[in-house]
């Protein structure tokens, strides 16, 4: 749907179809008008300059300049939703681009995460280095794991305080 989202009914999205239009056209008009006048006055500067006379129409320049600088300005606001939806269809292609190149680069830093993550061990107190999700030591079968009896959070064997509450464990 090519109206915007915010207005509440159909009369403010008819308003602004109307104010579109009118920016519209009113800026072309004066990008034209503008234009007319900007080049009537320098042609007009640079051929008395020939003749070394005064230039008669030189006065229209400075009227057409900030005309042409007014009617850039209305068409711009006029055409923003088109120039901007282009902009995002030129740039969203790149995007997904860089996407597919970086994904390798990504998916190796996660497994190399993931890696470390599993690769880190508990070591039990006969000496056997055990998984750390591991409940009890795979040689001995001692627990390695306690309960804090102040807030009764689950820590490793060899930890000397609670992670939870930070209370000195035996």
């Amino acid at each position: 749907m090519d109206t915007p989202q915010n207005y509440q009914n159909e009369n403010d999205i008819q308003k602004h179809k109307r104010i579109k239009k009118c920016l519209r056209i009113i800026g072309i008009i004066l990008l034209v008008l503008g234009a007319g006048l900007t080049i009537t006055g320098f042609v007009s500067f640079f051929t008395a300059m020939g003749s070394y006379g005064m230039p008669k129409l030189f006065w229209c320049a400075f009227i057409g300049l900030p005309m042409l600088a007014f009617g850039g300005m209305l068409t711009a606001l006029g055409f923003k939703k088109e120039f901007a939806r282009y902009v995002k269809n030129e740039t969203t292609p790149i995007f997904n681009e860089l996407g597919q190149e970086i994904k390798p680069g990504i998916s190796a830093i996660t497994q190399t995460i993931a890696g470390s993550i599993q690769n880190e061990k508990i070591t039990c107190k006969c000496g056997q280095e055990n998984d750390i999700g591991d409940k009890f030591c795979s040689r001995c079968g001692s627990p390695l794991t306690k309960t804090c009896p102040k807030c009764n959070c689950e820590v490793n064997d060899s930890d000397k305080f609670c992670n939870n509450c930070g209370n000195k464990l035996d």
